[in-house]
């Protein structure tokens, strides 16, 4: 409200109350999306391709389940609808699984990636490339690459990466 508005409203006993008409409709918009868990079904080619089809349904249906893709998809969405891009990737992370390692699902925060400004296509298929930069504090470095403290301790500070996000 501009405060022309709020002395107006405040004349004619109104409260000059917001209403967050947007939080509603992201929501809704990610109950809508996230109602039915996805179904993943691959198809062989030929008749001997049947069974290492069915195998790789249900790795695909593994990974989603074990990496809490649900909340990981309602994260992407909420990015969609508030950021204006939603992104999501998977990685393999060899420590998972009492070190056998996983392939694991996570969301992306649409500030941290930087895409490849040659691409055309608009869900950057055609990029060469998709860097991941985030800023780390040297004491997180310490704590999580200690066999790494003599690289970290001389490293030098760069700004090239925007400033860090407050809201997530």
């Amino acid at each position: 409200w501009t405060k022309d508005q709020i002395t107006k409203l405040k004349a004619r006993n109104q409260a000059p109350v917001v209403v967050n008409c947007i939080h509603s409709a992201v929501e809704q918009a990610k109950a809508l999306l996230t109602t039915n868990k996805p179904r993943f079904q691959a198809t062989g080619r030929e008749d001997s391709d049947v069974k290492t089809a069915r195998v790789m349904s249900d790795i695909m249906e593994w990974i989603w389940d074990n990496s809490n893709a649900n909340t990981v998809l309602k994260q992407v969405i909420d990015d969609y609808y508030v950021k204006g891009m939603g992104a999501m990737y998977a990685y393999y992370d060899p420590n998972a699984d009492y070190g056998k390692g996983e392939i694991i699902l996570k969301s992306v925060n649409p500030h941290d990636l930087y895409i490849d400004p040659a691409s055309k296509d608009p869900f950057c298929q055609d990029s060469a490339h998709l860097i991941i930069a985030k800023k780390h504090m040297r004491s997180q470095l310490l704590l999580e690459y200690p066999d790494y403290a003599d690289a970290i301790a001389t490293a030098v500070q760069t700004n090239h990466i925007s400033p860090e996000t407050t809201t997530r």
